[in-house]
């Protein structure tokens, strides 16, 4: 009669080191692929908080790189549109000047160019980037101005029929003045800024360029005298309001230099925070980073554990006491 082990005690004294080999090893492979550490906390030991703290950090610079990131891209939507409202009112004062200095020119042709420009003006000033209104300040779910055809009837209704070249020039100049009807009828913003963006050193930059800024409606403003210039339209009148014209594109050429050196204090600061998050990821990657060559070589070494233990195993399996006393 053949005596063994008995087969459940034998079971778990053969089993339990290759359970934890493979645990060992499922770690070790998790390592080398990821490149890092499984267990921080057992690894660190008491090294832990100060892992935390970095990766605190990194967490906060992230956060603050997506919101910069964000403010970047606003003021960058921002300036393009801006941009082609002051080169279109530039081409089209420069076209009008050459236009009126032209003898048998029409009132008319100019008069036409001018509230095509207008619409063109109204509908730039209407973008929008990822679902907020760039123009409206601080009610950026709303449109900064109606359609086109709303302001012509509110001026229609100014005028209330005039054709004299001083009523005219006076319902226009209450009409876009401060709190005059463009204010109040027309921009449907907000009276304060959209929310600003706070840099690391405590500074702020804001997004203040509104629908209703003084170059804006000056340009405006100069662009409807021509829409509704009669006829026999003087020369002064004509000249005045190419000049409100150019008064706005003046103002449209401040308002993108303000832009542009906003844009540059947030690429600034982005740049810095790159900076900084790479210094703290090499300090994280000591902290929790894996060696690739130590990763491999434990886990080719647990490997031939496992293999070892296996092989062992099965040779331990197949004792008998008859086998042993031969």
């Amino acid at each position: 009669m053949t005596v063994g082990f008995p087969d459940q005690l034998r079971s778990a004294i053969l089993n339990r080191p290759i359970q934890d080999i493979r645990r060992d090893l499922a770690t070790a492979s998790l390592e080398a692929v990821t490149g890092r550490k499984e267990n921080l906390a057992v690894s660190l030991g008491s090294r832990t908080g100060e892992y935390n703290l970095v990766a605190k950090a990194l967490t906060d610079i992230k956060a603050g790189l997506d919101r910069l990131t964000l403010a970047e891209s606003r003021l960058s939507a921002t300036a393009v549109p801006l941009k082609a409202i002051r080169v279109s009112v530039n081409e089209f004062a420069t076209t009008a000047e050459f236009t009126i200095g032209n003898d048998g020119f029409e009132t008319s042709d100019v008069s036409q160019a001018a509230r095509e420009q207008i619409e063109y003006v109204m509908s730039s000033l209407n973008t929008d980037y990822a679902g907020r209104n760039l123009f409206s300040g601080d009610q950026v779910s709303v449109s900064a101005l109606p359609d086109a055809s709303e302001l012509f009837e509110a001026i229609d209704t100014a005028l209330g029929g005039a054709t004299d070249e001083a009523s005219i020039d006076a319902a226009l100049d209450a009409f876009f003045a401060d709190g005059g009807t463009f204010d109040t009828d027309i921009y449907q913003g907000g009276d304060d800024e959209a929310a600003a963006i706070l840099l690391s050193n405590r500074g702020r930059v804001n997004f203040s360029v509104k629908a209703n800024d003084p170059s804006i409606k000056s340009a405006l403003e100069g662009l409807a005298r021509l829409a509704y210039a009669q006829p026999e339209a003087s020369e002064e009148y004509l000249d005045g309001a190419i000049s409100d014209i150019r008064k706005g594109e003046t103002g449209l050429i401040s308002l993108e230099a303000s832009l542009g050196r906003k844009q540059n204090r947030v690429e600034s600061e982005i740049n810095a925070l790159y900076e900084e998050q790479s210094i703290l990821k090499q300090t994280e990657d000591r902290y929790a980073g894996v060696d690739g060559f130590e990763a491999a070589t434990r886990l080719n070494n647990l490997e031939l554990q496992l293999e070892a233990a296996y092989t062992v195993t099965a040779r331990i399996s197949q004792l008998s006491l008859t086998n042993y006393i031969r």
